[in-house]
């Protein structure tokens, strides 16, 4: 069981017999792991406890094809949602962890993945706004879309090839990962519309070309759309807590 020194992004914290905790993190080096901190929950003084969304280092022990390790020390590098505790924030957070464990496969690693997800984590909570922070997850979801090689077409409808700027917007068709534009939109269809403006969030190549004519209500719908067409394309269930919790709120939020 050779050890691996590891810089890592706690996913989960579960309890683990009386004294310990199972973690899910994403590491540099070994991408999607398990591991056991053992005893942590009786040591004192406890400098910190491990929670979702902390970076840490710790050392690695595992052994060839594991699918559960144990860690070392936890030393505290990082911890973005400290910086903005605010409730709906969290929530964003947190649907983006959910979903990374979804289709993060264990084992295998992706090293600039874990780079733009600490990037994500800051941004998110440095936005000045909730639209802001939901607009990050956003661009997050669908970077980690095309990462994961399914990315979406959101130059042209795929049913009549008209370019969806020349649209208000389109439908999105997770089997086909494409928008059918609202010229082509059947009257009867009850799927989600997407507005022309968050579209542009989705296509990486618009970064630039922001426009605000939405809102947050808006913006949770099409979070949730994302995380839906994900979780299908990774052959996992949708059901999300975050979400849930996100579609509660979000008319309350101004």
């Amino acid at each position: 069981m050779a050890p691996y020194a590891t810089e890592a992004i706690i996913l989960s914290v579960r309890p683990y017999r009386e004294t310990s905790a199972l973690l899910t993190i994403f590491t540099k080096s070994h991408g999607r792991i398990q591991g056991i901190a053992k005893g942590i929950k009786r040591k004192k003084p406890m400098a910190f406890f491990p929670q979702r969304g902390m970076i840490i280092e710790t050392t690695l022990y595992l052994r060839p094809h594991a699918e559960l390790g144990i860690l070392g020390s936890l030393h505290l590098t990082g911890f973005p949602a400290a910086d903005n505790p605010d409730i709906f924030t969290t929530a964003l957070l947190d649907a983006g962890f959910e979903l990374l464990q979804k289709f993060l496969v264990l084992g295998e690693s992706h090293p600039s993945l874990y780079e733009q997800i600490v990037l994500w984590m800051w941004h998110c909570v440095k936005a000045p706004s909730p639209l802001y922070a939901s607009i990050e997850l956003i661009s997050f979801l669908a970077l980690c879309a095309y990462h994961e090689g399914y990315d979406i077409n959101t130059a042209q409808c795929i049913a009549c090839s008209r370019s969806l700027n020349a649209t208000d917007g389109g439908t999105l068709k997770t089997t086909e990962g494409g928008f059918v534009c609202s010229y082509c939109k059947p009257a009867s269809s009850t799927d989600s519309f997407i507005p022309l403006p968050l579209i542009r969030l989705i296509d990486r190549t618009q970064k630039n070309e922001l426009s605000l004519s939405f809102g947050i209500g808006q913006a949770v719908s099409v979070i949730r759309i994302l995380c839906s067409y994900i979780a299908y394309h990774a052959s996992k269930d949708d059901e999300m807590k975050a979400l849930d919790f996100l579609s509660s709120m979000k008319l309350e939020i101004v």
